[in-house]
């Protein structure tokens, strides 16, 4: 697996401090490319350009990743995956969830796929999982965040970015194991704790 791709990416960011995306810079013609299969075009180019805001936390996962010898993560709400191409250039692979689009970054690689649905519909048992900034904000008449918690503890391992009190409610049902320091920590002085504090927690399942 190729770290040094990684760490050549957040260095970047770094140096662009978030006013310029690492990711859609380096990436720009395959994003173009990739907007023109919806109907809204010059639209979609221009929201997906400026789409990575968040990139900074698949960095820090990747090297976790990497460190860890894990080859293969599931991705919960990974919306159109652009994330995907970072697991494409290090040999991890990638599975991405969400059902709010039906076209997906990457879908013709042998190492990424894609599933339209409700990953709590998805078999996430003994996985590796991410959730970005994707479970613990909304709860809807159907689940709760007890529901989604409940199922989350599923995974083996969790590398997750949710609001400050998702997180202590998870800590009652999984093993906090790590807190992942990423360069948007320097960058964005001024984090909105409704949001995230800016770290990933990893979380581990509990086997009792």
């Amino acid at each position: 697996m190729d770290l040094r791709f990684i760490k050549d990416l957040e260095d970047y960011q770094y140096i662009l401090k978030h006013k310029k995306s690492a990711f859609s810079s380096v990436f720009k013609n395959k994003i173009i490319k990739f907007s023109k299969k919806f109907d809204k075009a010059e639209y979609y180019e221009s929201e997906l350009i400026a789409f990575p805001f968040f990139e900074d936390y698949y960095y820090a996962i990747i090297k976790d990743l990497i460190k860890n010898n894990i080859k293969s993560v599931i991705d919960i709400g990974c919306q159109v995956g652009l994330q995907s191409e970072l697991f494409v250039r290090t040999h991890i692979h990638y599975t991405g969830i969400d059902y709010s689009t039906v076209r997906f970054f990457n879908d013709d690689c042998t190492n990424v796929n894609f599933k339209f649905d409700n990953f709590m519909n998805v078999d996430i048992k003994d996985k590796v999982c991410i959730a970005s900034m994707s479970i613990g904000y909304f709860s809807d008449e159907i689940h709760s965040d007890k529901d989604y918690i409940k199922k989350l503890s599923e995974c083996k391992r969790l590398y997750i970015i949710s609001r400050p009190e998702f997180i202590e409610k998870l800590k009652l049902s999984m093993n906090l194991v790590d807190r992942l320091y990423n360069v948007s920590l320097d960058i964005e002085k001024d984090k909105d704790l409704s949001i995230s504090d800016g770290y990933v927690y990893v979380f581990e399942k509990n086997n009792f």
